[in-house]
Protein backbone atom coordinates (compact mmCIF):
# COMPACT_ATOMS: atom_id res chain seq x y z
CA UNK A 1 0.00 0.00 0.00
CA UNK A 2 1.53 3.14 -1.14
CA UNK A 3 2.24 5.94 1.61
CA UNK A 4 0.38 9.18 1.73
CA UNK A 5 3.75 11.32 1.30
CA UNK A 6 3.58 9.93 -2.22
CA UNK A 7 0.44 10.96 -2.98
CA UNK A 8 -0.04 14.10 -5.37
CA UNK A 9 -2.27 16.57 -4.25
CA UNK A 10 -3.24 19.75 -6.10
CA UNK A 11 -3.19 21.30 -2.78
CA UNK A 12 0.82 21.62 -3.18
CA UNK A 13 0.58 23.38 -6.80
CA UNK A 14 2.74 26.53 -5.81
CA UNK A 15 5.60 23.58 -4.72
CA UNK A 16 5.34 22.04 -8.10
CA UNK A 17 6.48 25.31 -9.40
CA UNK A 18 8.88 26.47 -6.74
CA UNK A 19 10.65 23.36 -7.97
CA UNK A 20 11.35 24.50 -10.87
CA UNK A 21 14.86 26.24 -12.34
CA UNK A 22 15.13 29.82 -12.50
CA UNK A 23 15.43 29.99 -16.74
CA UNK A 24 12.34 27.90 -16.90
CA UNK A 25 10.51 30.38 -14.32
CA UNK A 26 11.81 33.02 -16.99
CA UNK A 27 10.58 31.16 -19.62
CA UNK A 28 7.03 30.75 -18.17
CA UNK A 29 7.00 34.99 -17.23
CA UNK A 30 7.90 35.67 -20.93
CA UNK A 31 5.32 32.90 -22.60
CA UNK A 32 2.35 34.18 -19.94
CA UNK A 33 3.65 38.23 -21.33
CA UNK A 34 2.99 36.87 -24.89
CA UNK A 35 -0.05 35.58 -23.73
CA UNK A 36 -1.51 38.05 -22.77
CA UNK A 37 -0.22 40.48 -25.36
CA UNK A 38 -1.51 37.87 -28.15
CA UNK A 39 -5.31 37.98 -26.37
CA UNK A 40 -5.07 41.81 -26.03
CA UNK A 41 -4.63 42.27 -29.87
CA UNK A 42 -7.56 39.31 -30.58
CA UNK A 43 -9.91 41.71 -27.52
CA UNK A 44 -9.02 44.54 -29.73
CA UNK A 45 -9.08 43.36 -32.97
CA UNK A 46 -12.71 41.31 -32.59
CA UNK A 47 -13.80 45.06 -30.60
CA UNK A 48 -12.81 46.82 -33.78
CA UNK A 49 -14.78 44.50 -36.08
CA UNK A 50 -17.71 44.62 -33.84
CA UNK A 51 -17.36 48.52 -34.01
CA UNK A 52 -17.18 48.39 -37.88
CA UNK A 53 -19.97 46.12 -38.46
CA UNK A 54 -22.43 48.56 -36.04
CA UNK A 55 -21.37 51.25 -37.91
CA UNK A 56 -22.08 49.83 -41.30
CA UNK A 57 -25.60 48.95 -40.05
CA UNK A 58 -26.36 52.34 -38.43
CA UNK A 59 -25.13 54.30 -41.45
CA UNK A 60 -27.83 56.22 -43.23
CA UNK A 61 -26.15 57.33 -46.45
CA UNK A 62 -27.33 54.08 -48.49
CA UNK A 63 -31.53 55.44 -47.18
CA UNK A 64 -30.90 58.90 -48.18
CA UNK A 65 -29.34 58.00 -51.93
CA UNK A 66 -32.03 55.66 -52.15
CA UNK A 67 -34.97 58.27 -50.69
CA UNK A 68 -33.33 60.72 -53.18
CA UNK A 69 -34.21 58.48 -56.53
CA UNK A 70 -37.33 57.74 -54.83
CA UNK A 71 -38.23 61.91 -54.97
CA UNK A 72 -36.77 62.02 -58.36
CA UNK A 73 -38.77 59.82 -59.66
CA UNK A 74 -42.14 59.96 -58.37
CA UNK A 75 -43.91 60.62 -62.14
CA UNK A 76 -47.14 57.80 -62.10
CA UNK A 77 -47.67 57.79 -66.02
CA UNK A 78 -45.62 58.56 -68.37
CA UNK A 79 -47.14 59.27 -72.14
CA UNK A 80 -46.19 57.58 -75.01
CA UNK A 81 -48.07 58.13 -78.23
CA UNK A 82 -50.92 55.52 -78.70
CA UNK A 83 -49.21 52.25 -80.60
CA UNK A 84 -46.13 53.21 -79.48
CA UNK A 85 -43.40 50.16 -79.24
CA UNK A 86 -40.87 51.20 -76.60
CA UNK A 87 -37.65 50.00 -77.11
CA UNK A 88 -35.83 51.51 -73.90
CA UNK A 89 -35.95 53.76 -70.87
CA UNK A 90 -33.10 54.52 -69.01
CA UNK A 91 -33.70 57.12 -66.07
CA UNK A 92 -30.91 60.00 -66.09
CA UNK A 93 -30.57 62.62 -63.86
CA UNK A 94 -34.07 63.24 -62.56
CA UNK A 95 -35.17 62.61 -66.09
CA UNK A 96 -36.48 59.75 -68.05
CA UNK A 97 -35.41 58.65 -71.62
CA UNK A 98 -38.10 56.61 -73.86
CA UNK A 99 -36.96 55.65 -76.86
CA UNK A 100 -40.02 54.64 -78.74
CA UNK A 101 -41.05 53.51 -82.70
CA UNK A 102 -44.45 54.57 -84.02
CA UNK A 103 -44.89 53.47 -88.03
CA UNK A 104 -41.32 52.65 -88.21
CA UNK A 105 -40.24 56.56 -86.80
CA UNK A 106 -38.05 56.03 -84.04
CA UNK A 107 -38.14 58.71 -81.10
CA UNK A 108 -36.46 59.34 -77.70
CA UNK A 109 -38.63 61.37 -75.31
CA UNK A 110 -37.33 63.31 -72.32
CA UNK A 111 -39.53 63.04 -69.56
CA UNK A 112 -39.03 65.00 -66.24
CA UNK A 113 -38.82 62.04 -63.68
CA UNK A 114 -40.99 63.61 -61.02
CA UNK A 115 -43.88 65.16 -62.88
CA UNK A 116 -43.74 63.16 -66.51
CA UNK A 117 -43.91 66.27 -68.40
CA UNK A 118 -42.28 66.21 -71.85
CA UNK A 119 -39.17 68.04 -72.16
CA UNK A 120 -38.31 67.29 -75.28
CA UNK A 121 -38.75 64.89 -77.57
CA UNK A 122 -35.77 64.10 -80.53
CA UNK A 123 -36.15 62.20 -83.97
CA UNK A 124 -33.97 59.73 -85.49
CA UNK A 125 -33.49 60.20 -89.33
CA UNK A 126 -31.80 58.25 -91.53
CA UNK A 127 -29.16 59.61 -93.59
CA UNK A 128 -29.06 59.76 -97.13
Amino acid sequence: MPSPKNKTTNNNSNNDIDDLSPDTLALLERAKKRFIFSMSLLFIGIAAVIFAVVMRSSDNTQKDNTQDLVNKYTAGVLVVPNGAQILSTIPSEGMIAITFEVDKKTTLRLLDGATGAVIKDIDFVSER
